[in-house]
Protein backbone atom coordinates (compact mmCIF):
# COMPACT_ATOMS: atom_id res chain seq x y z
CA UNK A 1 0.00 0.00 0.00
CA UNK A 2 2.78 2.46 0.79
CA UNK A 3 4.30 1.83 -2.50
CA UNK A 4 0.83 2.64 -4.31
CA UNK A 5 0.34 5.48 -2.54
CA UNK A 6 4.24 6.91 -3.04
CA UNK A 7 3.38 6.17 -7.18
CA UNK A 8 0.20 8.15 -6.79
CA UNK A 9 1.74 11.28 -4.99
CA UNK A 10 4.46 11.29 -7.95
CA UNK A 11 1.96 11.02 -10.62
CA UNK A 12 0.12 14.04 -8.91
CA UNK A 13 3.21 15.85 -8.71
CA UNK A 14 4.27 15.15 -11.83
CA UNK A 15 1.41 16.02 -12.75
CA UNK A 16 1.60 19.65 -11.41
CA UNK A 17 5.06 20.38 -12.53
CA UNK A 18 3.63 19.76 -16.16
CA UNK A 19 0.58 22.06 -15.74
CA UNK A 20 3.14 24.75 -14.29
CA UNK A 21 5.53 24.36 -17.50
CA UNK A 22 2.29 24.38 -19.87
CA UNK A 23 0.77 27.53 -17.80
CA UNK A 24 4.72 29.12 -18.62
CA UNK A 25 4.62 28.04 -22.06
CA UNK A 26 1.39 29.58 -22.27
CA UNK A 27 2.21 32.93 -20.75
CA UNK A 28 5.56 32.92 -22.75
CA UNK A 29 3.48 32.88 -26.02
CA UNK A 30 1.33 35.93 -24.92
CA UNK A 31 2.58 39.39 -26.30
CA UNK A 32 3.17 40.99 -23.21
CA UNK A 33 1.38 43.87 -23.92
CA UNK A 34 2.33 45.84 -20.57
CA UNK A 35 5.61 46.38 -22.00
CA UNK A 36 4.52 48.39 -24.68
CA UNK A 37 2.75 50.75 -21.91
CA UNK A 38 5.72 51.20 -19.66
CA UNK A 39 7.98 51.66 -22.91
CA UNK A 40 5.80 54.63 -24.03
CA UNK A 41 5.87 56.64 -20.74
CA UNK A 42 9.39 56.08 -20.07
CA UNK A 43 10.58 57.33 -24.04
CA UNK A 44 8.02 59.99 -24.11
CA UNK A 45 9.38 60.88 -20.70
CA UNK A 46 12.70 61.08 -22.07
CA UNK A 47 11.58 63.05 -24.74
CA UNK A 48 10.11 65.96 -22.54
CA UNK A 49 12.77 66.44 -19.94
CA UNK A 50 15.29 67.71 -23.10
CA UNK A 51 13.98 68.18 -26.35
CA UNK A 52 11.49 70.82 -25.74
CA UNK A 53 13.86 72.46 -23.66
CA UNK A 54 16.75 72.13 -26.41
CA UNK A 55 15.89 75.62 -28.06
CA UNK A 56 16.34 77.53 -24.67
CA UNK A 57 19.40 76.17 -23.88
CA UNK A 58 20.94 76.31 -27.11
CA UNK A 59 19.80 80.11 -27.05
CA UNK A 60 21.73 80.34 -23.39
CA UNK A 61 24.74 79.09 -25.42
CA UNK A 62 24.69 81.84 -27.54
CA UNK A 63 23.17 80.78 -30.78
CA UNK A 64 20.92 82.68 -32.79
CA UNK A 65 16.93 81.89 -33.83
CA UNK A 66 18.27 80.76 -37.14
CA UNK A 67 21.52 78.54 -35.96
CA UNK A 68 18.81 77.20 -33.65
CA UNK A 69 16.76 76.06 -36.56
CA UNK A 70 19.18 74.92 -38.55
CA UNK A 71 19.89 72.08 -35.70
CA UNK A 72 16.83 71.16 -35.18
CA UNK A 73 16.32 70.92 -38.55
CA UNK A 74 19.27 68.57 -38.80
CA UNK A 75 17.09 66.23 -36.45
CA UNK A 76 14.15 65.50 -39.25
CA UNK A 77 16.43 65.95 -41.75
CA UNK A 78 18.41 62.59 -41.22
CA UNK A 79 15.09 61.23 -39.68
CA UNK A 80 13.87 61.34 -43.56
CA UNK A 81 16.36 59.24 -45.35
CA UNK A 82 17.49 57.10 -42.20
CA UNK A 83 14.12 56.26 -40.75
CA UNK A 84 12.93 54.48 -44.27
CA UNK A 85 16.35 52.61 -44.03
CA UNK A 86 15.63 51.32 -40.61
CA UNK A 87 12.56 50.05 -41.34
CA UNK A 88 13.87 47.88 -44.07
CA UNK A 89 16.86 46.82 -42.71
CA UNK A 90 14.74 45.68 -39.70
CA UNK A 91 12.29 43.73 -42.31
CA UNK A 92 15.17 42.43 -43.54
CA UNK A 93 17.34 41.21 -40.72
CA UNK A 94 14.02 40.11 -38.52
CA UNK A 95 16.18 41.77 -35.91
CA UNK A 96 13.53 44.56 -35.28
CA UNK A 97 14.34 44.52 -30.70
CA UNK A 98 17.83 44.52 -31.05
CA UNK A 99 17.72 47.06 -33.60
CA UNK A 100 15.56 49.28 -31.86
CA UNK A 101 16.83 48.99 -28.26
CA UNK A 102 20.54 49.93 -30.46
CA UNK A 103 18.78 52.97 -31.79
CA UNK A 104 17.40 54.22 -28.34
CA UNK A 105 21.16 53.91 -26.81
CA UNK A 106 23.34 55.49 -29.36
CA UNK A 107 20.40 58.70 -29.02
CA UNK A 108 21.11 58.56 -25.07
CA UNK A 109 24.84 58.47 -25.51
CA UNK A 110 24.51 61.11 -28.75
CA UNK A 111 22.37 63.76 -26.70
CA UNK A 112 23.91 62.82 -23.37
CA UNK A 113 27.50 63.90 -24.51
CA UNK A 114 26.29 66.93 -25.90
CA UNK A 115 26.52 68.97 -23.29
CA UNK A 116 30.31 68.53 -22.87
CA UNK A 117 30.26 69.30 -26.51
CA UNK A 118 32.48 73.03 -27.08
CA UNK A 119 29.68 75.46 -27.23
CA UNK A 120 30.20 76.17 -30.92
CA UNK A 121 27.51 76.00 -33.59
CA UNK A 122 29.61 73.70 -35.89
CA UNK A 123 30.51 71.20 -33.32
CA UNK A 124 27.20 70.74 -32.04
CA UNK A 125 25.70 70.37 -35.39
CA UNK A 126 28.25 67.60 -36.02
CA UNK A 127 27.22 65.95 -32.84
CA UNK A 128 23.39 66.36 -33.54
CA UNK A 129 23.53 64.88 -36.72
CA UNK A 130 25.73 61.78 -35.89
CA UNK A 131 23.66 61.35 -32.43
CA UNK A 132 20.35 61.47 -35.43
CA UNK A 133 21.79 58.84 -37.85
CA UNK A 134 21.89 56.06 -35.62
CA UNK A 135 19.54 57.19 -33.06
CA UNK A 136 16.62 57.97 -35.41
CA UNK A 137 14.52 54.15 -35.52
CA UNK A 138 13.58 54.73 -31.81
CA UNK A 139 9.87 55.69 -32.13
CA UNK A 140 8.53 53.99 -35.25
CA UNK A 141 9.67 50.71 -34.54
CA UNK A 142 7.79 51.05 -31.45
CA UNK A 143 4.89 51.96 -33.22
CA UNK A 144 5.47 48.96 -35.34
CA UNK A 145 5.68 46.67 -32.31
CA UNK A 146 2.46 48.10 -30.85
CA UNK A 147 0.48 47.41 -33.40
CA UNK A 148 1.83 43.72 -33.82
CA UNK A 149 1.15 42.99 -30.42
CA UNK A 150 -2.17 44.78 -29.62
CA UNK A 151 -3.35 42.38 -32.77
CA UNK A 152 -1.74 39.32 -30.92
CA UNK A 153 -3.38 40.32 -27.70
CA UNK A 154 -6.80 40.83 -29.21
CA UNK A 155 -6.57 37.25 -31.00
CA UNK A 156 -6.35 35.61 -27.75
CA UNK A 157 -7.95 38.02 -25.51
CA UNK A 158 -11.34 38.69 -28.05
CA UNK A 159 -12.66 40.19 -25.57
CA UNK A 160 -10.22 42.80 -24.26
CA UNK A 161 -10.36 46.39 -25.29
CA UNK A 162 -7.14 47.10 -26.00
CA UNK A 163 -5.96 49.05 -28.76
CA UNK A 164 -3.28 51.44 -30.48
CA UNK A 165 -4.43 54.14 -28.69
CA UNK A 166 -4.92 52.96 -25.47
CA UNK A 167 -1.94 51.58 -25.75
CA UNK A 168 0.27 54.87 -26.52
CA UNK A 169 -1.43 57.47 -24.64
CA UNK A 170 0.75 56.38 -22.03
CA UNK A 171 3.38 58.59 -23.77
CA UNK A 172 1.46 61.21 -23.36
CA UNK A 173 0.97 60.47 -19.15
CA UNK A 174 5.10 60.46 -19.17
CA UNK A 175 5.29 63.41 -21.39
CA UNK A 176 3.04 65.79 -19.56
CA UNK A 177 1.77 64.52 -16.56
CA UNK A 178 5.29 63.77 -14.86
CA UNK A 179 8.56 64.29 -16.75
CA UNK A 180 7.98 67.90 -18.60
CA UNK A 181 6.33 69.77 -15.21
CA UNK A 182 8.70 67.96 -13.36
CA UNK A 183 11.67 69.26 -15.53
CA UNK A 184 10.48 72.76 -15.95
CA UNK A 185 10.20 72.67 -11.62
CA UNK A 186 13.84 72.08 -11.60
CA UNK A 187 14.86 74.57 -14.09
CA UNK A 188 12.70 76.98 -11.93
CA UNK A 189 14.21 76.55 -8.89
CA UNK A 190 18.00 75.61 -9.55
CA UNK A 191 19.35 78.14 -12.38
CA UNK A 192 22.42 75.80 -12.42
CA UNK A 193 20.57 72.89 -13.24
CA UNK A 194 21.25 72.93 -17.12
CA UNK A 195 23.03 69.54 -16.87
CA UNK A 196 19.86 67.97 -15.64
CA UNK A 197 18.03 67.57 -18.82
CA UNK A 198 20.71 65.53 -20.48
CA UNK A 199 21.22 63.19 -17.12
CA UNK A 200 17.73 62.53 -17.47
CA UNK A 201 17.03 61.54 -20.86
CA UNK A 202 20.29 59.41 -20.60
CA UNK A 203 18.59 57.49 -17.43
CA UNK A 204 15.46 57.36 -19.23
CA UNK A 205 16.42 56.40 -22.58
CA UNK A 206 18.94 53.63 -21.34
CA UNK A 207 15.34 51.97 -19.65
CA UNK A 208 13.47 52.27 -22.88
CA UNK A 209 16.38 50.52 -24.72
CA UNK A 210 15.92 47.65 -21.87
CA UNK A 211 12.65 47.05 -22.70
CA UNK A 212 12.28 47.35 -26.02
CA UNK A 213 14.11 44.07 -26.53
CA UNK A 214 11.27 42.47 -24.95
CA UNK A 215 8.55 43.99 -27.28
CA UNK A 216 7.75 41.76 -30.11
CA UNK A 217 7.22 42.90 -34.16
CA UNK A 218 6.07 39.94 -35.83
CA UNK A 219 5.48 36.41 -35.88
CA UNK A 220 8.07 33.64 -34.47
CA UNK A 221 9.44 31.21 -37.96
CA UNK A 222 6.94 28.47 -38.29
CA UNK A 223 4.22 30.14 -36.80
CA UNK A 224 0.78 31.08 -39.33
CA UNK A 225 0.16 34.49 -39.28
CA UNK A 226 -2.91 33.66 -41.63
CA UNK A 227 -4.68 34.78 -38.39
CA UNK A 228 -3.50 38.02 -37.97
CA UNK A 229 -4.20 39.62 -41.85
CA UNK A 230 -6.24 42.50 -41.77
CA UNK A 231 -9.47 42.21 -43.25
CA UNK A 232 -9.41 44.16 -46.49
CA UNK A 233 -12.52 45.88 -46.47
CA UNK A 234 -11.90 47.51 -43.09
CA UNK A 235 -8.29 48.69 -44.75
CA UNK A 236 -10.19 50.03 -48.00
CA UNK A 237 -12.64 51.69 -45.48
CA UNK A 238 -10.63 53.25 -43.46
CA UNK A 239 -7.79 54.87 -46.04
CA UNK A 240 -9.74 54.95 -48.92
CA UNK A 241 -6.81 53.30 -51.17
CA UNK A 242 -6.78 49.25 -52.08
CA UNK A 243 -4.16 47.81 -49.88
CA UNK A 244 -1.40 46.30 -51.32
CA UNK A 245 -2.82 43.13 -49.63
CA UNK A 246 -5.60 42.90 -52.00
CA UNK A 247 -4.30 42.96 -55.11
CA UNK A 248 -4.96 40.08 -57.48
CA UNK A 249 -2.99 37.66 -58.23
CA UNK A 250 -0.80 35.28 -56.94
CA UNK A 251 -2.01 32.52 -53.82
CA UNK A 252 -5.49 31.09 -53.62
CA UNK A 253 -6.52 34.30 -50.84
CA UNK A 254 -5.35 37.23 -53.33
CA UNK A 255 -2.33 38.02 -51.92
CA UNK A 256 0.66 38.27 -54.17
CA UNK A 257 2.71 35.83 -53.76
CA UNK A 258 6.49 37.59 -53.41
CA UNK A 259 4.26 39.34 -50.49
CA UNK A 260 4.03 36.03 -48.51
CA UNK A 261 5.26 35.74 -45.29
CA UNK A 262 8.26 32.94 -45.19
CA UNK A 263 10.28 32.02 -42.65
CA UNK A 264 13.38 33.87 -44.82
CA UNK A 265 13.27 37.19 -45.62
CA UNK A 266 13.51 38.83 -49.29
CA UNK A 267 16.33 39.93 -50.74
CA UNK A 268 16.59 43.94 -49.05
CA UNK A 269 16.50 45.34 -52.53
CA UNK A 270 13.03 43.68 -53.28
CA UNK A 271 12.06 44.86 -49.70
CA UNK A 272 12.91 48.74 -50.79
CA UNK A 273 11.14 48.24 -54.16
CA UNK A 274 8.21 47.00 -52.22
CA UNK A 275 7.62 49.68 -50.06
CA UNK A 276 8.22 52.43 -53.07
CA UNK A 277 5.69 50.87 -54.95
CA UNK A 278 3.51 50.96 -52.01
CA UNK A 279 3.86 54.65 -50.27
CA UNK A 280 3.66 55.66 -54.32
CA UNK A 281 0.66 54.71 -55.08
CA UNK A 282 -1.08 58.56 -55.94
CA UNK A 283 -3.83 58.49 -53.23
CA UNK A 284 -1.75 56.98 -50.80
CA UNK A 285 1.44 59.47 -51.99
CA UNK A 286 -1.26 62.66 -51.27
CA UNK A 287 -2.39 61.75 -48.38
CA UNK A 288 1.62 61.20 -47.00
CA UNK A 289 2.16 64.48 -48.74
CA UNK A 290 -0.66 66.22 -45.94
CA UNK A 291 0.67 64.38 -43.38
CA UNK A 292 4.34 65.95 -44.11
CA UNK A 293 2.58 69.74 -44.65
CA UNK A 294 1.25 68.68 -40.87
CA UNK A 295 4.52 67.72 -39.59
CA UNK A 296 5.73 71.06 -41.07
CA UNK A 297 3.26 72.75 -38.37
CA UNK A 298 3.96 70.67 -35.64
CA UNK A 299 7.82 71.25 -36.06
CA UNK A 300 7.05 74.97 -35.49
CA UNK A 301 5.48 74.65 -32.56
CA UNK A 302 8.25 72.42 -31.07
CA UNK A 303 10.88 74.53 -31.69
CA UNK A 304 9.68 78.18 -31.89
CA UNK A 305 7.21 77.67 -29.41
CA UNK A 306 9.18 78.46 -26.61
CA UNK A 307 11.49 80.74 -27.37
CA UNK A 308 8.35 82.58 -28.53
CA UNK A 309 7.49 82.53 -24.68
CA UNK A 310 10.81 83.65 -23.17
CA UNK A 311 10.49 86.84 -25.37
CA UNK A 312 7.43 87.07 -23.51
CA UNK A 313 8.66 86.65 -20.09
CA UNK A 314 7.66 82.94 -19.53
CA UNK A 315 9.48 81.14 -16.70
CA UNK A 316 10.43 77.84 -17.24
CA UNK A 317 7.56 76.23 -15.00
CA UNK A 318 5.07 78.17 -17.69
CA UNK A 319 7.00 75.63 -20.03
CA UNK A 320 6.57 73.07 -18.40
CA UNK A 321 2.69 73.31 -17.46
CA UNK A 322 2.10 73.92 -21.54
CA UNK A 323 3.39 70.55 -22.31
CA UNK A 324 1.12 68.97 -19.28
CA UNK A 325 -1.60 71.09 -20.76
CA UNK A 326 -0.94 69.51 -24.35
CA UNK A 327 -1.05 66.02 -22.74
CA UNK A 328 -4.73 66.76 -20.64
CA UNK A 329 -6.64 66.06 -24.01
CA UNK A 330 -4.13 63.98 -25.71
CA UNK A 331 -4.80 60.75 -23.73
CA UNK A 332 -9.03 60.76 -23.82
CA UNK A 333 -8.11 61.29 -27.70
CA UNK A 334 -5.80 58.23 -27.72
CA UNK A 335 -8.36 56.15 -25.55
CA UNK A 336 -11.01 57.08 -27.89
CA UNK A 337 -8.61 56.67 -30.88
CA UNK A 338 -10.54 54.05 -32.49
CA UNK A 339 -14.19 55.43 -32.73
CA UNK A 340 -13.04 58.56 -33.20
CA UNK A 341 -11.68 57.44 -36.40
CA UNK A 342 -14.35 55.24 -37.55
CA UNK A 343 -16.82 57.78 -36.80
CA UNK A 344 -14.83 60.32 -38.94
CA UNK A 345 -13.00 58.91 -41.56
CA UNK A 346 -9.35 59.68 -42.96
CA UNK A 347 -10.77 63.13 -45.00
CA UNK A 348 -12.62 64.61 -41.98
CA UNK A 349 -9.85 63.73 -39.58
CA UNK A 350 -7.35 65.28 -41.80
CA UNK A 351 -9.89 68.41 -41.84
CA UNK A 352 -10.46 68.52 -38.32
CA UNK A 353 -6.57 68.30 -37.28
CA UNK A 354 -5.97 70.99 -39.94
CA UNK A 355 -8.65 73.58 -38.56
CA UNK A 356 -7.58 72.84 -35.16
CA UNK A 357 -4.04 74.02 -36.07
CA UNK A 358 -5.40 77.40 -36.98
CA UNK A 359 -7.11 78.31 -34.08
CA UNK A 360 -4.05 76.96 -32.52
CA UNK A 361 -1.37 79.07 -34.28
CA UNK A 362 -3.70 82.42 -34.30
CA UNK A 363 -3.55 82.23 -30.70
CA UNK A 364 -0.02 82.02 -30.63
CA UNK A 365 0.08 84.56 -32.76
CA UNK A 366 -2.16 86.92 -30.50
CA UNK A 367 -0.08 85.77 -27.19
CA UNK A 368 1.38 89.24 -26.93
CA UNK A 369 -2.21 91.59 -27.29
CA UNK A 370 -3.43 89.11 -24.63
CA UNK A 371 -1.07 90.41 -22.23
CA UNK A 372 0.56 87.57 -20.67
CA UNK A 373 1.87 84.74 -22.24
CA UNK A 374 0.20 82.11 -19.12
CA UNK A 375 -3.01 82.85 -21.92
CA UNK A 376 -0.71 80.12 -23.96
CA UNK A 377 -2.41 77.14 -21.84
CA UNK A 378 -5.84 76.94 -22.58
CA UNK A 379 -4.30 76.74 -26.24
CA UNK A 380 -2.13 74.11 -25.58
CA UNK A 381 -5.57 71.86 -25.59
CA UNK A 382 -5.87 71.77 -28.53
CA UNK A 383 -3.11 69.28 -28.88
CA UNK A 384 -4.84 66.30 -28.76
CA UNK A 385 -6.26 66.58 -31.70
CA UNK A 386 -2.90 68.39 -33.69
CA UNK A 387 -1.17 65.78 -32.56
CA UNK A 388 -3.16 62.46 -30.64
CA UNK A 389 -5.32 62.01 -33.51
CA UNK A 390 -3.06 62.82 -36.31
CA UNK A 391 -0.69 60.57 -34.98
CA UNK A 392 -3.07 58.12 -34.66
CA UNK A 393 -4.85 58.10 -37.79
CA UNK A 394 -0.86 58.19 -39.53
CA UNK A 395 -0.27 55.17 -37.86
CA UNK A 396 -3.36 53.34 -38.62
CA UNK A 397 -3.25 54.61 -42.21
CA UNK A 398 0.40 52.72 -42.37
CA UNK A 399 -0.77 49.67 -40.77
CA UNK A 400 -3.69 49.25 -43.21
CA UNK A 401 -1.49 50.21 -46.17
CA UNK A 402 1.17 47.43 -45.95
CA UNK A 403 1.71 43.57 -45.70
CA UNK A 404 2.54 42.57 -42.92
CA UNK A 405 5.94 41.70 -43.91
CA UNK A 406 6.54 45.54 -44.99
CA UNK A 407 4.83 47.26 -42.15
CA UNK A 408 8.40 48.84 -40.66
CA UNK A 409 9.32 49.67 -43.91
CA UNK A 410 5.89 51.88 -44.29
CA UNK A 411 6.07 53.03 -40.86
CA UNK A 412 9.31 54.21 -41.35
CA UNK A 413 8.12 55.97 -44.62
CA UNK A 414 5.68 57.51 -42.70
CA UNK A 415 8.05 58.39 -40.20
CA UNK A 416 10.40 60.06 -43.05
CA UNK A 417 7.89 62.19 -44.17
CA UNK A 418 7.14 63.16 -40.96
CA UNK A 419 10.94 63.99 -40.56
CA UNK A 420 10.89 66.05 -43.79
CA UNK A 421 8.08 68.39 -42.67
CA UNK A 422 9.61 69.03 -39.31
CA UNK A 423 12.97 69.57 -41.18
CA UNK A 424 11.13 71.67 -43.35
CA UNK A 425 9.29 73.93 -40.84
CA UNK A 426 12.68 74.20 -38.07
CA UNK A 427 14.48 75.46 -41.26
CA UNK A 428 12.31 77.80 -42.74
CA UNK A 429 10.54 78.57 -39.61
CA UNK A 430 14.31 79.79 -37.95
CA UNK A 431 14.27 82.45 -40.97
CA UNK A 432 11.15 83.68 -40.23
CA UNK A 433 11.51 84.28 -36.69
CA UNK A 434 14.20 86.08 -37.24
CA UNK A 435 12.40 88.69 -39.60
CA UNK A 436 9.26 88.72 -37.79
CA UNK A 437 9.36 87.35 -34.64
CA UNK A 438 7.33 84.60 -33.12
CA UNK A 439 3.92 86.43 -33.55
CA UNK A 440 4.59 86.84 -37.34
CA UNK A 441 5.74 82.85 -37.72
CA UNK A 442 2.89 81.71 -35.84
CA UNK A 443 0.32 84.20 -38.00
CA UNK A 444 1.97 83.24 -41.02
CA UNK A 445 1.31 79.61 -40.01
CA UNK A 446 -1.80 80.01 -39.77
CA UNK A 447 -2.41 81.60 -42.72
CA UNK A 448 -0.72 78.08 -44.87
CA UNK A 449 -2.89 75.61 -42.57
CA UNK A 450 -6.31 77.75 -43.57
CA UNK A 451 -4.76 77.58 -47.37
CA UNK A 452 -4.81 73.46 -46.85
CA UNK A 453 -8.15 73.33 -44.92
CA UNK A 454 -10.03 75.10 -47.24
Amino acid sequence: MVSTYLAIVSREKERERDMRRRHQNVSLTIPPIYYCCVWYFIFCGGLAVLMPYLPVIFRRWQLSPSQIGIIAACKPLIGFGIQPIWGQIADYTKRHSQIHAFCLFASACGYGTLYFQKRRFGRILVHVLLTETFGSGGFFLADNATNFMVLKHLERNPRSTVSYGKVRLWGAVGWGYVFAPLMGLVLTEENDAQFAPFLAYVILFSMASAIALRMEHHEKEGVDEDDGEIDKSESERMIGVTSSSSNSGGGSDGTPSKMKRSASFADFSDVSKRTFQIVTEPRAFLVFLLFLLMALSMALTDTYLFLHLETLGAPPILMGLALLFTCIPEVPVFFHEKKIKEFLGLDRSMLLILVAYVFRQLGYASLKSFGSPWFVLPLQLLHGITFGLYWSVGVEFSRLLAPEDLRAAVMGFFSGMNSMGAFLGAICGGRVYDRVGGSGLFFMAAGGDTFLAF
